[in-house]
């Protein structure tokens, strides 16, 4: 796996691109070699979602994710535990969006899935609307993805 390093700024983003990600771009972040390393060690998969502004207001609200949100294995219906989050807050708490008219990025991190999951989706099991869900992620060696929400 290539090596990087951090940049001082949050908000300047570099994207890494090796061919073991199959062409998967992971957004560097202080945290992200430390996420790849102990997901290589205990098997966590971590998502990077983009979180775009409304398509009627153009803005993004204030964001937050409940504990209750899991990656669903489509085959079996086993679920990995939500286990951190950054950039987005845990229910009941809300996360102001620094610059609600741009993309907010966020990560989650969560359970290992079982080794012959080939197929799961991201879903927020809540009792009101808006809930994160994003269907189909198709299963990678390396158990971290890139999602829109």
């Amino acid at each position: 796996m290539k090596e990087f390093s951090p940049h001082n700024s949050h908000q300047q983003e570099t994207r890494v691109a090796n061919e073991e990600l199959d062409n998967f771009r992971l957004i560097s972040r202080p945290h992200s070699l430390k996420l790849l390393k102990q997901t290589e060690k205990e098997r966590q998969i971590i998502l990077q979602c983009t979180i775009l502004p409304g398509t009627l207001s153009g803005v993004i609200g204030p964001v937050r994710i409940w504990p209750t949100t899991y990656l669903v294995d489509r085959e079996n219906n086993h679920r990995s535990q939500l286990i951190d989050a950054w950039n987005i807050a845990l229910y009941p708490d809300w996360y102001s969006v620094p610059d609600r008219k741009k993309i907010h990025r966020i990560t989650l991190v969560f359970s290992a899935l079982h080794d012959d999951c080939k197929q799961f989706d991201l879903v927020e099991d809540i009792p009101e609307k808006g809930a994160f869900v994003v269907k189909n992620i198709v299963r990678n060696k390396l158990g971290v993805y890139e999602v829109q929400i």
